[in-house]
């Protein structure tokens, strides 16, 4: 096993943890750079980390100079609850001193290659381009029970090898569309935090983190390791 991991004892612990480590890393190149970009995942993990940034770090941060994309959206107009967009805002953005300019969501318009075309715009506008893709400060990441990151799911490992940043995807358990960064985009990141939580993915991990028989399926094996870290409440260790 040489992946980058943490433990804690529990998910909020994963979050206040990862706050900090969010906060100190946010005033560390900002001593260096102008801005960051920063695309943030959805799930119940990152709700947590949104509420302690928001409970602990308002005045730590120079929120002003961060500005903060999306992995990947449901489908559903942003006042919607399963809105990634909407649940953050309600927890983090509507509780800081942060520009509307900063926030980059993924627009839900109806047409989805249209808002396919404009959020890839928005990106391309905003953040830095190396050999062809947009290189971000930061991504979070989570992974669902089938092992699925972003909003690619087992059976669309093709969208790791997608020549383009954004597409659509299907959650093929309910049906619903969604839009998602593809792979490459993700793996060109400059750094990389999984937030796992949950003692139902222990088993999962362990196939994953093990290289065992048939890990490849899962699209959270194909982040890259070299630049990723794995923040859980799940005991690596023990593997």
């Amino acid at each position: 096993m040489n992946y980058q991991y943490r433990n804690f004892p529990t998910p909020q612990v994963v979050a206040q943890q990862f706050a900090m480590i969010f906060a100190e890393w946010a005033v560390h190149q900002l001593q260096e750079k102008e801005h960051l970009s920063i695309a943030i995942s959805g799930g119940n993990t990152p709700q947590l980390w949104f509420a302690e940034l928001a409970g602990n770090y308002t005045e730590k941060i120079d929120w002003a100079k961060l500005h903060f994309f999306w992995v990947d959206e449901r489908y559903v107009l942003h006042d919607h609850p399963e809105s990634n967009y909407g649940i953050a805002c309600k927890l983090l953005f509507n509780k800081i001193d942060i520009p509307q300019t900063n926030l980059h969501p993924i627009p839900v318009t109806g047409d989805i290659e249209m808002d396919i075309e404009s959020y890839s715009k928005d990106i391309e506008n905003h953040v830095p381009v190396k050999n062809g893709w947009p290189i971000f400060d930061l991504i979070t990441l989570g992974m669902g029970t089938d092992g699925h990151t972003a909003s690619i799911f087992p059976g669309q490992l093709e969208l790791f090898k997608s020549n383009v940043p954004v597409c659509a995807s299907e959650n093929p358990h309910s049906g619903q569309q969604r839009i998602t960064l593809t792979g490459p985009v993700i793996n060109e990141a400059e750094l990389i935090y999984f937030l796992v939580t949950g003692i139902e993915k222990i088993q999962l991990l362990n196939n994953i983190f093990n290289e065992k028989p048939g890990w490849k399926i899962y699209p959270a094996s194909h982040v890259r390791k070299e630049n990723t870290i794995w923040l859980t409440d799940i005991n690596l260790d023990a593997f």
